[in-house]
């Protein structure tokens, strides 16, 4: 019985140091606002950006420069499909993004039906640019986030990541990331 006390202690331990398992709590909320100040700050320096309110999903199939990166451990890439799963936010709110006005992902759907005059609707009813975002995934007591993130602002305009941060001092570091354009 001691045994399986000790094991089940260290492998529940193990999980605790090296992945951040808590629910949406105030930790995270404050721990996710300022990585997506630092997104803004150094990849989305554009003003007049519009949000679209759900949540994108973190893409480990298509994703394996991130997800198979080195320094990942196996235990913490069975949690980021946890969380890919089972995200913490489905949806935005102005909270997150003070600044930014947060769209409906059924309305940007809308006007975007009309390939040819989409973006020309959607300069006219919102103006801008739309940013999307994917629920980060922190791992080691917020040392190391996983995020999705793209900008778009016509046709062929725009970039995104998918993207492992490294936490350094105040600041975040990109240690691998799967796409851009």
């Amino acid at each position: 019985m001691k045994k399986k006390l000790l094991l089940f202690l260290i492998l529940n331990l193990t999980n605790f140091v090296y992945c951040q398992e808590n629910l949406f709590d105030d930790k995270y909320k404050n721990e996710t606002k300022l990585v997506i100040s630092y997104i803004f700050r150094n990849f989305l320096q554009e003003s007049n950006i519009n949000i679209d309110k759900t949540a994108t999903i973190v893409e480990v199939n298509n994703c394996t420069s991130t997800y198979d990166s080195p320094m990942l451990y196996c235990n913490e890439k069975e949690y980021v499909r946890e969380c890919i799963k089972n995200p913490k936010i489905k949806y935005w709110t102005e909270d997150f993004f003070p600044n930014c006005k947060i769209i409906e992902s059924k309305k940007i759907d809308e006007i975007f039906k009309d390939n040819a005059n989409g973006w020309n609707e959607f300069q006219k009813k919102y103006g801008g640019s739309i940013a999307q975002f994917s629920s980060p995934i922190f791992l080691r007591n917020y040392e190391i986030v996983i995020i999705k993130f793209s900008i778009t602002s016509d046709y062929l305009a725009g970039l995104g990541y998918e993207a492992i941060f490294m936490r350094n001092g105040d600041n975040w570091e990109i240690s691998a990331c799967s796409w851009d354009n």
